[in-house]
């Protein structure tokens, strides 16, 4: 049987490449970001294509819900904050119950993001 291992490793070392287009605004943007930080414009871009963004979604109905959930997620975890803060007893077994259905709705915000 023939290797095809070293076949695979060149593969994965060469250079491949990605040709971007830009209007002559975003052209000038490019240049001028690339110029303020002593670099390329090609290496410019490669960084900012690299770097770890976090997820930006539109204001789609689907987007606009989850924010909405996400919110009332939080005000659930603040006033379980606020109830263990302060002096009133609160049961184990009610902050357990609580928090147990927060995480099965962040599970579903989650899905429903990773369904995107």
């Amino acid at each position: 049987m023939k290797d095809y291992s070293i076949a695979k490793k060149k593969y994965e070392k060469e250079m491949k490449r990605i040709n971007p287009r830009y209007t002559f605004e975003e052209y000038n943007k490019v240049l001028k970001y690339a110029d303020a930080l002593n670099l390329t414009p090609t290496q410019y871009c490669k960084m900012q294509s690299l770097k770890k963004t976090n997820l930006v979604l539109k204001d789609t109905k689907l987007s606009l819900q989850m924010k909405a959930e996400l919110n009332k997620i939080g005000g659930n975890l603040n006033q379980i904050a606020y109830r263990l803060n302060s002096n009133k007893s609160v049961e184990n077994n009610e902050i357990i119950f609580r928090i147990n259905e927060l995480y099965k709705k962040l599970e579903e915000v989650y899905n429903s993001i990773n369904s995107l």
